[in-house]
């Protein structure tokens, strides 16, 4: 079951004398892409190709610590500069932002070690919009 979330768009706002008019249209809703399971790699090019856009980060921030612990590293010289925050404890979490063109933010969260030859992937472990 694919998860939505419904978003409203005001449009106009009429005022005249003491009546109000509001025009409230209904515009698509998100739709999470199934990611949950798939290597980070085959889940960005199937969220890539249902319109989403990788919210790229600062190019500075490849020099923060945020992103050179655990696989961070490994992504961002990849060139996957929507990543927000790596962790090298634990399950290794990576956390990945996107937006699509209504400006909703697609989060992404990997889990597992990555290896640079492409022996082992990370994991997504969980995918949501961000209200």
């Amino acid at each position: 079951m694919k998860s939505k979330l419904i978003t409203w768009s005001i449009t106009s706002l009429l005022i005249a004398g003491s009546a109000v008019s509001l025009i409230v249209l209904r515009s698509e809703p998100a739709v999470v892409p199934q990611v949950i399971g798939l290597s980070y790699d085959s889940a960005r090019e199937l969220i890539l190709r249902e319109g989403w856009s990788p919210q790229q980060i600062q190019d500075r921030y490849g020099e923060s610590a945020d992103v050179h612990t655990g696989n961070g590293r490994i992504f961002w010289v990849r060139g996957y500069w929507e990543l927000d925050g790596a962790s090298g404890v634990g399950l290794a979490p990576c956390r990945f932002h996107f937006t699509d063109p209504e400006e909703r933010l697609l989060i992404v969260i990997t889990e597992g070690e990555e290896s640079e030859a492409g022996d082992y992937h990370a994991k997504v472990a969980a995918a949501y919009i961000e209200h």
